[in-house]
């Protein structure tokens, strides 16, 4: 019988967009419990020791936050070429851009233009 095992990545390409939902739904579900669990042991703690219960609200209450900043974080950053690779000897790599298209030359307004004369 086989085991239903992950492939091995060759790659360095990003989760598809559903792994990487799953993932944050999981963390921001797992942090929320731990929220609710905390103020549910700080308010039964508050009658046994007001300290204990205290600092339980205390630890709980970012919680939330927390949980929002990690649900909408990306699992990896973001990467940005690296300019360490280019060596100063050559030239550096040119990607064509829609931006540095060239432009048409367009006679002035002033009239025709000649022909530069050839002094031999």
């Amino acid at each position: 019988m086989a085991k239903d095992r992950e492939p091995a990545l060759i790659t360095s390409a990003a989760p598809s967009f559903s792994a990487e939902q799953h993932h944050r739904r999981r963390r921001y579900t797992i942090l929320m419990a731990l929220h609710l669990i905390g103020l549910a042991l700080a308010g039964v703690l508050y009658y046994y020791a007001w300290w204990l219960g205290l600092v339980l609200i205390i630890i709980s209450t970012p919680l939330p936050w927390v949980a929002v900043i990690l649900a909408n974080s990306p699992r990896r950053p973001f990467r940005r070429a690296s300019r360490a690779s280019h060596d100063p000897g050559k030239p550096a790599p040119t990607t064509p851009r829609a931006s540095r298209r060239r432009r048409p030359i367009v006679a002035s307004q002033s009239g025709p233009v000649s022909p530069p004369e050839n002094d031999q």
